[in-house]
């Protein structure tokens, strides 16, 4: 427990994490994804358009 306590206190109570070490060593990225247009076929109604249809 004394491990726990001497840590938390070492973390918050030192004065080292104050907003200017928070800004100098944070940093957040935004990530762009591209996605494509949901399809209106699904499953197995989808056809391969290199495939031509089966006929009976």
């Amino acid at each position: 427990m004394k491990k726990q306590i001497r840590r938390y206190e070492d973390k918050h109570v030192s004065g080292r994490r104050n907003g200017l070490n928070f800004k100098k060593y944070k940093s957040y990225r935004l990530l762009l994804y591209r996605s494509t247009a949901p399809s209106i076929e699904t499953g197995s109604a989808r056809r391969r358009p290199d495939k031509a249809p089966a006929t009976v």
